[in-house]
């Protein structure tokens, strides 16, 4: 039953997600709450040993018992933030067409040389999310894009919580019709959004 909830851990090994893989960031959410007091007690001793060290977990993709290291870093980032006030303007002095330069920049270079530098997909993905956290608030002020995105914003829990379910039948469908390589990937991936909203609307009550 526990692996039902938890999955199962190995020892120093990857560990598989829950029952529900979707929401594997619940349990770790639950772990790393528990734990909050002995890694506010290693910031606090060394904060800048304990970001490489938590960064080097994640990106080295390193394993430990109990708890994803991606949640374990991005948790920690999260503790910083808070810890030494770093706030938004950091990222907004930095103007958009240079960002996605940079985005672009590790996007190419991860889908060359991730398999020899794990390290160059972490940083990629640490920009993706600069990058997209400054192109939302740019949205906010086109009035129609912010209308638009707040009628979609209704689906995004409901697209979350049911993509797992939805992608594993899409796939076995779609792999006979569409190849799963390329920028085919992408158009699978709006397929699924776009389907997960059309199950919402259909079944507005989660009756599926």
């Amino acid at each position: 039953m526990s692996r039902t909830f938890l999955g199962h851990f190995g020892k120093f090994a990857e560990h598989s997600y829950p029952l529900v893989y979707q929401f594997w960031f619940l349990r770790d959410l639950f772990v790393l709450n528990l734990l909050f007091v002995i890694i506010k007690k290693i910031v606090a001793v060394c904060p800048g040993g304990a970001f490489v060290l938590f960064f080097i977990l994640w990106a080295g993709g390193i394993n430990i018992y109990i708890v994803s290291t991606g949640a374990l870093f991005f948790f920690t980032l999260g503790y910083y933030i808070v810890k030494y006030n770093i706030h938004y303007k950091y990222i907004d002095n930095i103007e958009i067409p240079d960002m996605l330069v940079m985005y672009m920049i590790t996007i190419i270079t991860s889908l060359f040389f991730t398999e020899k530098i794990t390290i160059i997909s972490a940083i990629n993905i640490v920009v993706g999310i600069m990058f997209f956290v400054k192109l939302s608030y740019s949205f906010t002020k086109a009035e129609k894009i912010y209308k638009a995105l707040v009628w979609l914003e209704q689906y995004a829990f409901w697209v979350y919580a049911t993509h797992g379910i939805v992608i594993a039948a899409m796939i076995k469908l779609s792999v006979q019709i569409i190849p799963m390589n390329g920028l085919w990937l992408l158009v699978h991936y709006v397929m699924v959004t776009l389907v997960c909203i059309f199950l919402h609307n259909a079944f507005p009550h989660g009756g599926l």
